[in-house]
């Protein structure tokens, strides 16, 4: 869930982005296994050359390096690559709408509220997202706005296991955590096929309107149906048997059952 887009109000961008180039470039990099360090490496050389690919065509897409984007000399072996900031204010440049899974933060301004949910929610990704405001009422009003699976508001990447965690469109469907998983997890569906088997008559059923679909008897002719109602493991089943032709008396008529109309 690392936040590889940044949406900065143009008031205080260039003072963020200061500060930010400041600590990208202060960040040690090391072996994961130490814990002095701060980043480790990439995790295969095609995921290397996917990141050279992306820093070295975002200035002739419109863009400006503004930290890093070059592959670092310490510590020696290893795909390590320093933390790198990519400005990204023209349209269509390939860092700020794809997903590079490296060290990579792409940068751009935004002028007000709308602008900064429209830009966050043209994405095709949407796993998780960060608001930092001051504004209680601004805070909410984005979180009901943002299309994410997860936002936060003036923190990033709290999780919990019993909160639902997943993304929308190409992050990911359904969820995990939580009751919620339980739900994600299930399908809904029925079932029809012909039974002979059951002593429920169809038109007792459907004189007390517990048929689905209120059927008229008349219309079922000898096609008798089972209902199953399947919700994960779950199962209900209801059998219907057809019904046999009664006299206007309402007694059975005779040589009727079931194979004779």
């Amino acid at each position: 869930m690392a936040g590889s887009r940044l949406y900065a109000q143009r008031g205080i961008y260039d003072d963020l982005i200061d500060r930010l180039v400041d600590r990208a470039g202060s960040i040690r990099l090391g072996s994961p296994l130490d814990p002095d360090s701060e980043m480790g490496p990439l995790a295969t050389q095609e995921q290397l050359e996917r990141f050279e690919s992306y820093v070295t065509s975002t200035p002739a897409e419109g863009g400006r390096v503004l930290t890093g984007g070059r592959r670092s000399a310490e510590p020696s072996g290893g795909w390590f690559v320093e933390p790198t900031i990519l400005e990204t204010h023209t349209e269509g440049i390939r860092a700020q709408s794809d997903e590079l899974f490296g060290p990579v933060l792409a940068v751009t301004t935004f002028d007000d509220e709308a602008d900064a949910i429209k830009k966050a929610n043209s994405s095709q990704y949407g796993l998780a997202a960060g608001v930092w405001t001051s504004a209680v009422d601004r805070a909410h009003r984005l979180v009901r706005s943002l299309s994410a699976g997860i936002v936060w508001v003036n923190t990033y990447r709290a999780t919990s296991p019993v909160a639902p965690f997943g993304g929308l469109r190409d992050s990911g469907g359904g969820r995990e955590s939580g009751v919620f998983f339980f739900f994600s997890s299930r399908r809904r569906h029925t079932r029809f096929s012909s039974d002979w088997s059951s002593d429920v008559c169809s038109a007792d059923l459907l004189r007390i309107g517990a048929a689905p679909g209120r059927i008229h008897p008349g219309r079922l002719g000898w096609n008798a149906f089972r209902k199953r109602h399947d919700e994960g493991d779950d199962s209900r089943r209801i059998t219907l048997r057809p019904c046999v032709p009664l006299s206007e008396a309402g007694d059975r008529v005779p040589g009727s059952g079931p194979g004779r109309r």
